[in-house]
């Protein structure tokens, strides 16, 4: 019996008539490869219209430095050369939005991976922030901090002992204090590697020397009041590297209580903390926030400490010699300062007859000293300052000062 041929059953099959090839709309594709061309265009010309426009609802916090000029158009075949690259360097500092990329990349390193975006800065645990000591300013690595050398050691004694000496012949006191860094009594807000690496003994070598020689120079070390009052207040602000307002009232008890045994014939009117207005604020900020870029990632609240009913008039920012005079019957003070005494001027106003604080250069002429007639000299200067060798201008008169 024939079987009738059913056919392969493994060939293709014929194609489906009902099945409909999908339109490509070539209308819509060139559309989007047009949006496409406009934002790249948009990308490259709406930065370069924004440099001359100034297209940037951001400024840095964190410039340090002066922005490159726009080079005027050369006059001198000598001047031709150096045209392209002065124009390229004044669009690397000026191009549009640069403020705004650099400020949102930075707040991803600090926001998300917790990196600092300064090498001047270390982000220490629980929002603080430090300023990396370094002795190298060139160096990027961290190592620990060198001990001052003998011939250092010398240097810085014999700096404030010319000057105790020369102070001493005018019948003026001198004093120094020293300003402790925010990781000499906070440390435990480092890593235990960093704590290691930001170890200071340098206030120590020198306090032992001029202790071991009974040196007539006399430091304030105030080390001991501040460990003692952060337990109970914070004393420096997280996001800065100064004293808060408390702190600074723990210093200058403390430097009063120095000055009236220094002086003790000489009335001192000290102020006491009913004497102070107290403020609870939201500060945003801070010197070290600022160098990071992004001040308003770090806000803390703090207790403002003010002179009840004190207005002093405005110090300049650039003026170095601030005059103020206070109580009659009060002592004349010279004070050489660095920013640690912004919050100390405010508490002292009243204290003395006559102040005079000098902002810049720690050098002591005797030509101002004569002007001022103080009883005190004051050096205040900052932890961190005490490195490598002193420099001191001061022109004492029968005395070799090293420049």
């Amino acid at each position: 019996m024939e079987m009738a041929s059913t056919g392969n059953i493994l060939s293709p099959a014929p194609p489906d008539s009902g099945r409909v090839e999908a339109d490509r709309h070539p209308a819509i594709d060139r559309l989007f490869q047009c949006v496409l061309i406009l934002l790249f265009l948009a990308g490259l010309g709406v930065p370069l219209v924004g440099t001359f426009l100034g297209w940037d609802p951001f400024e840095a916090f964190n410039e340090k430095r002066r922005l490159a000029a726009f080079p005027p158009w050369p006059s001198q075949y000598s001047q031709v050369r150096s045209y392209i690259p002065n124009v390229l360097s004044f669009y690397r500092d000026r191009f549009g939005f640069r403020d705004s990329l650099i400020h949102a990349l930075m707040q991803v390193k600090v926001g998300v991976f917790h990196v600092s975006g300064s090498p001047e800065v270390i982000i220490g645990d629980n929002g603080w922030l430090f300023l990396r000591l370094r002795d190298d300013p060139n160096s990027f690595k961290f190592s620990p901090l060198a001990p001052l050398s003998e011939k250092e050691l010398q240097d810085w004694q014999e700096m404030f002992e010319r000057r105790q000496a020369w102070l001493a012949s005018q019948h003026i006191a001198y004093l120094v204090l020293i300003a402790p860094e925010k990781q000499t009594i906070y440390p435990e807000f480092l890593s235990s590697e960093l704590r290691r690496f930001q170890h200071n003994v340098r206030t120590d070598q020198l306090l032992d020397r001029l202790r071991e020689t009974h040196s007539p120079v006399q430091i304030l070390d105030v080390r001991p009041e501040l460990l003692q009052a952060k337990q109970f207040q914070r004393v420096y602000w997280k996001a800065d590297t100064h004293w808060s307002d408390i702190g600074a009232y723990v210093v200058y008890r403390a430097l009063m209580a120095e000055i009236q045994r220094i002086l003790p014939a000489k009335p001192l009117i000290v102020l006491q903390s009913a004497d102070l207005t107290r403020v609870e604020a939201v500060g945003v900020g801070g010197d070290l926030a600022n160098m990071l870029g992004v001040p308003e990632m770090f806000s803390e609240t703090a207790t403002t400490m003010t002179p009840t009913d004190q207005t002093l008039p405005p110090r300049n920012g650039t003026d170095q010699l601030y005059v103020l005079n206070g109580d009659p019957s009060g002592p004349r003070l010279v004070m050489y300062h660095d920013s640690f005494a912004h919050e100390l001027i405010p508490l002292m106003a009243r204290s003395f007859s006559h102040a005079a604080y000098f902002w810049g250069k720690r050098a002591i002429y005797p030509q101002f000293i004569a002007m001022q007639k103080p009883d005190l000299v004051i050096d205040e200067i900052a932890e961190r300052f005490v490195s490598g060798e002193p420099t001191d201008d001061s022109d004492l008169p029968g005395q070799a000062n090293p420049r």
